[in-house]
């Protein structure tokens, strides 16, 4: 891969960052808000305690996915750094520019993602 390139799937990955920090930050908050709201509500209101609990937990689950995901684009960071950015972490084969442009924190190459799939997600 060219330095140009390289250049470009940085920027896409701290863009990715920058986005995922700020959607978890706002998430965070709207988690507090839904807490605190729902520690002060009126006993007539006791019918809504209910979807306020399924909205913090539905949030809670998408803050938690939203960390694996900022995870996932710190380690394509580190891999841009030490040189193994767009190398299939499974097979050591180059990892397609295609993929990476769908998916620029994509640690394996397409035939070894899907064989991954179809092994239930265990890895190798």
């Amino acid at each position: 891969m060219t330095d140009e390139q390289l250049a470009l799937f940085r920027k896409a990955l701290l863009d990715k960052l920058r986005l995922l920090i700020g959607d978890s930050e706002l998430l965070e908050k709207e988690i507090f808000r839904s807490k605190k709201d729902s520690a002060t509500l009126d006993i007539s209101k006791f019918a809504d305690l209910g979807t306020d609990n399924y909205e913090i937990e539905f949030d809670m689950e998408l803050l938690e996915s939203q960390g694996e995901e900022m995870r996932e684009v710190v380690e394509a960071l580190k891999r841009l750094d030490s040189g193994g950015f767009g190398v299939c972490g499974s097979c050591g084969k180059k990892i397609q520019t295609t993929r990476l442009k769908a998916i620029p924190y994509a640690k394996l190459c397409v035939q070894c993602k899907k064989a991954e799939e179809e092994n239930g997600g265990a890895g190798f």
